[in-house]
C-alpha cells in the first residue's frame, strides 16, 4: 500500500480488538472525570507507520505480531487527529489472556466496542475513526 511507504505521520492509533471488545486506556480528565481512548503513540525518529503500531502493541499488551496482522492503515485527516495514522489488529482470546491486565497498573482495560463508541468520555475522532473501520470491515465480508 502506498500509505504504508509514506515517511510523513506524527504517530498512531491502534485499535486492539478481539471478539466484540476493544482494549482502551483511561486517562485522567478536567475535574474528577476520565477520558476513555484507544492507545496511541508518537512516531520515534524513522519509525514506519507500521513499525509505529506494531511497538505500540508490544508495549499495550506484551505481544509481538507480524505486520500482516494489522489492517486498515489511514491517515485521521480531521482536527485533532490529523497526521495520526489508525490501524486495527484483531487479536485472540489466548493472545489475550497471555496479558494480564490486573497486573498492569496503568495497562489497558477492555469496554465492549458498543460501548466504547457510545460513551461521552471518548474522543469523537477516535469512535468515528473505529466506527468507520468496522462498517468498511463488515461491508467488505458482505455483512452490511
Amino acid at each position: 500500500m502506498q500509505q504504508l511507504q509514506n515517511p510523513t505521520f506524527n504517530g498512531v492509533t491502534l485499535a486492539i480488538l478481539f471478539g466484540d471488545k476493544v482494549a482502551v486506556s483511561c486517562r485522567r480528565g478536567a475535574g474528577d472525570g476520565v477520558i476513555w481512548g484507544l492507545p496511541q503513540a508518537v512516531r520515534a525518529t524513522g519509525e514506519s507507520p507500521a513499525d509505529c503500531a506494531l511497538r505500540l502493541l508490544k508495549e499495550t499488551i506484551s505481544l509481538d505480531l507480524p505486520v500482516t496482522r494489522l489492517n486498515w492503515p489511514i491517515v485521521g485527516e480531521d482536527g485533532s487527529e490529523a497526521g495520526q495514522w489508525f490501524f486495527a489488529a484483531w487479536i485472540t482470546q489466548a493472545e489475550w489472556d497471555m496479558f494480564s491486565p490486573e497486573r498492569s497498573e496503568n495497562g489497558p482495560v477492555i469496554l465492549g466496542v458498543s460501548a466504547f463508541l457510545s460513551a461521552d468520555t471518548v474522543p469523537e475522532p477516535q469512535k468515528a475513526m473505529l466506527h468507520r473501520y468496522l462498517y468498511q470491515s463488515q461491508a467488505a465480508m458482505g455483512h452490511v
